[in-house]
């Protein structure tokens, strides 16, 4: 059994914290209201998630300035140490379930990857596919524009370290010229 976890969010310490479960809160909190002399206690409170396209999102404010967040990317950042300035890298969910925002349900990838497991709807490896008519995986791989066979493999795992040895020998020589 998971114990849920509540975290400050960045930039928005002392307002706004996200759980290991994807789920964000206002965190209690002291403001001072309009005429400057009177204090208002905020109690806390879970938000209500909007949902766009499957995706949870949350509308954070913070000095009259609103913003709306996914919350995965939330759960990322604050758990799996996402910079959410760096576009090369994005969070994936790995049952392909846009609404489960839990952080084990969560893996960090290039924008690469995401583009061919959105393309496959699968979450295999870069360079490896299924051939249904041999009933094996094949991995391929481009390197300098040209395409490489692999070979045919039992299991998928087996493909991809065909695939990752390919890439490891090819960003080698690349390097070494």
């Amino acid at each position: 059994m998971d114990i849920e976890v509540w975290k400050d969010i960045p930039h928005y310490e002392g307002l706004y914290a996200v759980s290991n479960f994807g789920k964000v809160k206002g965190v209690e909190r002291t403001v001072v209201v309009l005429d400057w002399r009177k204090k208002r206690i905020i109690k806390e409170k879970i938000l209500q998630a909007s949902d766009y396209n499957g995706y949870k999102s949350y509308v954070l404010s913070k000095e009259n300035k609103t913003r709306t967040f996914s919350a995965h990317k939330l759960v990322a950042m604050v758990f799996l140490n996402r910079d959410p300035n760096n576009k090369d890298i994005v969070v994936d969910h790995i049952d392909s379930n846009p609404s489960n925002n839990n952080v084990s349900n969560l893996q960090l990838i290039s924008h690469r990857e995401n583009i061919v497991r959105s393309i496959n709807k699968t979450h295999l490896p870069i360079g490896v596919h299924y051939h249904k008519k041999n009933n094996t995986w094949v991995s391929k791989i481009s390197v300098l524009g040209k395409r490489e066979y692999l070979g045919s493999f039992r299991t998928p795992e087996l493909a991809s370290e065909a695939y990752e040895k390919r890439k490891k020998e090819a960003l080698n020589f690349t390097f070494n010229k």
